[in-house]
C-alpha cells in the first residue's frame, strides 16, 4: 500500500518541491535597479538634417613621419604637447657609422686633390713647351689622360661625400610644417626603419581644428557648401560646436567609422571637411563627433 501511495504521489511532490523552490528564488531576487545613460542621445538641432560620423584632425590633416632609413633611435628631441617650427630636429638617429664613411671619404677626396694636382702639374710642363717636339705624342697624351683622370677621381669622391652627408641628415628627422606634437612613437635605442618601419611622430598644425566627416553617397545630393551644421561630442550631447565648411572631398571611398559591428563595410561615403569655428576647448584630435548637417531646402 506504502509502495503503491510513493508511486503514485512522487511525480506531484517533485513538481512542488521545484514550484516552492522557483518561489523562495524569485522573492529573493533584488528588484532590478532602472539604469539611466549618462547622456541622453544626441539629436539634430534642425528640422531636417543629414546626419554623419565626425573624426578631428588638424587643419593640415593629421602627418605621420617616418624614415626609411634604417637605424637605431639615438635620442628624441619632442614631447607631447610641444610646438615646434618646420625644420626642427624631432628624432636623431646614431649616426657613428655615417660619420666613420664620412670621415674616410673626405680623406680620400684630400688625397685625390693632391694626385690631381700634381697630374695637372705635369701635363702644364708639356702643354707650355715652346716646342711641342720636345716630348712625344704617346707622353703627351698620357699626361693628358692622368691629369683627366685625377680630376674625374676628384669628382667622384665628392659626390660619395656629399652623398654621406646626404645619408647623415636624413637620419636627423626635422619636422615638415609648423605645429603640435601629438604623439611620439619612439625610444631612444628601439630599431626603425627598414622592415620595422612605422610611425615615429605625429603632428600637425592645431592652431585649426577640423572635422572630416562621412556623409552616405544616397544623401549626399542633400549637402551643399551653404548649409548649416554642427558637431556634438560624444557623451556630450548638450554641446554643440559650430562648425564653417572648408570642402568636399572629390572622391567618394569606402566606409571607415562604423556606428556599430553589423553596419556594411562596402558602403561608399563622400567626406566633408568643416573647420570648429568656436568652442573647441577640449577637443581632441582623433576625437569622434556626431554631425547634422542641415538638409538642402529645410529650416
Amino acid at each position: 500500500m506504502n509502495r503503491h501511495w510513493i508511486s503514485r504521489y512522487k511525480l506531484p511532490l517533485v513538481a512542488g518541491v521545484c514550484l516552492v523552490l522557483a518561489v523562495v528564488t524569485m522573492c529573493s531576487r533584488k528588484p532590478d535597479v532602472s539604469k539611466t545613460p549618462l547622456a541622453p542621445p544626441p539629436t539634430s538641432p534642425y528640422e531636417q538634417s543629414v546626419a554623419g560620423i565626425g573624426i578631428v584632425e588638424p587643419k593640415s590633416e593629421l602627418i605621420e613621419i617616418g624614415t626609411d632609413a634604417p637605424g637605431i633611435v639615438q635620442r628624441v628631441l619632442v614631447t607631447v604637447g610641444d610646438h615646434v617650427n618646420a625644420g626642427t630636429p624631432l628624432v636623431i638617429m646614431d649616426q657613428r657609422e655615417v660619420d666613420a664613411h664620412i670621415q674616410r671619404a673626405s680623406a680620400a677626396l684630400k688625397v685625390a686633390r693632391i694626385q690631381s694636382q700634381q697630374a695637372l702639374t705635369q701635363f702644364d710642363l708639356v702643354w707650355n713647351l715652346p716646342d711641342k717636339r720636345a716630348v712625344s705624342r704617346d707622353e703627351f697624351s698620357k699626361r693628358q689622360f692622368e691629369a683627366q683622370a685625377a680630376k674625374a677621381r676628384v669628382a667622384q669622391l665628392e659626390a660619395e661625400v656629399a652623398q654621406w652627408q646626404t645619408t647623415k641628415e636624413r637620419l636627423s628627422i626635422k619636422a615638415p610644417i609648423s605645429g603640435e606634437i601629438l604623439e611620439v612613437a619612439c625610444q631612444p635605442g628601439e630599431a626603425v626603419g627598414g622592415a620595422s618601419q612605422g610611425v615615429l611622430i605625429r603632428m600637425g598644425d592645431t592652431r585649426d581644428l577640423h572635422i572630416r566627416v562621412e556623409i552616405d553617397e544616397t544623401l549626399s545630393h542633400h549637402v551643399k557648401p551653404t548649409a548649416k551644421a554642427v558637431a556634438t561630442p560624444r557623451g556630450d550631447t548638450q554641446r554643440a560646436l559650430p562648425l564653417d565648411f572648408v570642402r568636399i572631398e572629390k572622391y567618394v571611398k569606402p566606409k571607415v567609422n562604423l556606428v556599430s559591428g553589423g553596419q556594411r563595410v562596402d558602403t561608399r561615403v563622400m567626406q566633408v571637411v568643416y573647420r570648429i569655428a568656436s568652442g573647441n576647448e577640449g577637443v581632441l584630435v582623433g576625437q569622434q563627433m556626431d554631425v547634422y548637417i542641415q538638409r538642402d531646402g529645410a529650416k
